[in-house]
């Protein structure tokens, strides 16, 4: 939702001695104690000091899913960027109407297009807590918008749905996962449990 501030966001890597790794489990960061507290006694963890300024608290859950209420379509939005500017080349708060497919099979060295996909979102155990946000670089989770989307459309109001990290490779476990990708998804038909899957994906914090 533009314009909105969020009460949280959600993220799929941390730093660790200075280097991005990929998390098993989501890490949420505020500016709330409340809100921290709550995600803790939610999603496990504990609240401790973030490095973010803006977002000064940070849990490191533990939970690879957090089921979520997304308030409508106005609640997603995508762009498309090219590696090395800063400037979107394409974007939409209709997620649709972006070429996600055809663009992930681009292979354009340098200047490749990525998206930059956001999602808001309210925790179905404790809508109290307010409205959260997720943003990614990952064309699985740009795809898995486009069919939340169209059941959104579908529908009338808020859907319920599991924000998900899934397992890149089969048979790899535990919070720091230095050896490969965990890849967010948002599910809607159930099927988000830990899984393998193909593909490269990158993560933005």
């Amino acid at each position: 939702m533009t314009g909105t501030t969020p009460a949280g966001r959600f993220h799929a890597t941390a730093l660790r001695d200075g280097t991005p790794v990929s998390l098993g489990h989501w890490r949420v960061t505020t500016a709330s104690t409340a809100v921290a507290r709550g995600v803790s006694a939610l999603l496990g963890g504990f609240p401790e000091r973030s490095l973010s300024p803006e977002s000064p608290i940070q849990v490191l859950t533990e939970s690879s899913v957090a089921i979520i209420v997304v308030p409508g379509v106005e609640a997603v939005s995508a762009e498309i960027r090219l590696r090395g500017i800063r400037v979107p080349v394409r974007q939409e708060q209709d997620i649709a109407a972006l070429p996600i497919a055809a663009l992930r099979s681009y292979g354009g060295g340098g200047t490749s297009p990525y998206p930059r996909a956001s999602l808001d979102f309210r925790l179905l155990a404790a809508p109290q807590l307010g409205l959260f946000r997720y943003v990614s670089s990952s064309w699985a989770f740009a795809e898995s918008l486009q069919k939340l989307t169209e059941i959104l459309r579908r529908g009338d109001g808020e859907v319920q749905a599991a924000l998900c990290l899934r397992m890149k490779d089969a048979g790899t476990n535990g919070t720091w996962h230095a050896g490969g990708h965990w890849i967010p998804t948002v599910s809607v038909d159930g099927r988000h449990g830990p899984s393998s899957s193909g593909g490269t994906e990158a993560e933005s914090v």
